[in-house]
């Protein structure tokens, strides 16, 4: 393994990955050559205060998982694919990154668990990302779910050219009170499950299902905009329970020219009442 930066040998680099415990090499790992973090490379890894890799561009599957890293000092802006659970309970993650090239990320990606959440994430700004997974072969998981569950912090996503919502893609992430995707056209189930701040759903693209629970226990959620729309979206008769429609305390928002099917739709008859048009109401929905 090659490293320009400092003085420690190949040798030790091994031991040090082998092992998992880098106090060895002075508990810094500097390399400005390696592109691409290998499968599990830092997973577990202890004695660890800084990771610095100036020139990577992709990290595989668990690179960092559960990962005791003081600094995690990537180029994230130059970051090009992430991979399943690749900085899953992982620590010294950036607070406010912005994956200016990141075009693939995976199952898990930044994912906590109930007992271990994630708490360095405050926001996330994806402006290429569609929803396209990282593809490492058979045997990985190439799916996109859950990339940012148990993100407890996370206040504010960014993803304009998001597609298709991924699987409990922001489970019980407790700190966020507004999502807007413009271009999604696709939820899956679960996808804001468990966010107990929500307080505004506002997607744009031309949805056709809604996954079922898709935003179960987000009990404070007053506004779901469905701003895309063209015909009215299939609608399971358990998607909003547990829900603040369910309750009747969230108002759905329909374009105008679609009110009124919406009202007599299947299972979307139910909230006749509390389903209003965008066009009539500017100030909540943002027109």
């Amino acid at each position: 393994m090659a490293n320009t930066m400092t003085s420690y040998t190949d040798a030790q680099i091994m031991k040090a990955l082998l092992t998992k415990d880098f106090s060895g090499i002075g508990r810094e790992f500097v390399d400005d050559v390696i592109t691409s973090v290998k499968v599990g490379a830092f997973t577990g890894a202890q004695n660890l205060d800084k990771v610095s890799l100036p020139s990577v561009k992709e990290v595989h599957y668990c690179a960092f998982q559960n990962a005791a890293i003081t600094t995690l000092d990537l180029p994230w802006g130059e970051l090009e694919a992430i991979g399943f659970s690749a900085f899953a309970g992982a620590s010294g993650l950036p607070q406010n990154p912005v994956f200016s090239k990141l075009t693939a990320l995976s199952n898990g990606a930044f994912a906590g668990t109930s007992d271990k959440k994630n708490t360095d994430l405050r926001t996330i700004s994806l402006p290429l990302w569609t929803g396209s997974s990282f593809s490492e072969g058979s045997g990985f998981s190439n799916s996109t779910g859950g990339i940012f569950a148990y993100c407890t912090a996370l206040t504010s996503v960014s993803a304009p050219e998001l597609q298709s919502l991924p699987t409990q893609m922001l489970y019980y992430c407790q700190a966020l009170e507004e999502v807007v995707f413009p271009k999604v056209s696709t939820v899956n189930s679960g996808a804001f499950n468990y966010c107990s701040n929500l307080k505004k759903i506002d997607l744009g693209g031309a949805i056709t299902r809604l996954g079922s629970a898709f935003m179960a226990n987000a009990s404070k959620v007053t506004a779901l905009i469905l701003r895309g729309v063209t015909t009215v979206p299939t609608l399971g008769s358990t998607t909003f329970n547990s829900t603040a429609v369910k309750s009747g305390n969230c108002y759905v928002y329909v374009p105008k020219a679609l009110e009124a099917t919406f009202k007599v739709a299947s299972n979307w008859s139910t909230y006749a009442s509390q389903i209003r048009a965008i066009e009539d109401y500017p100030d909540i929905c943002g027109s």
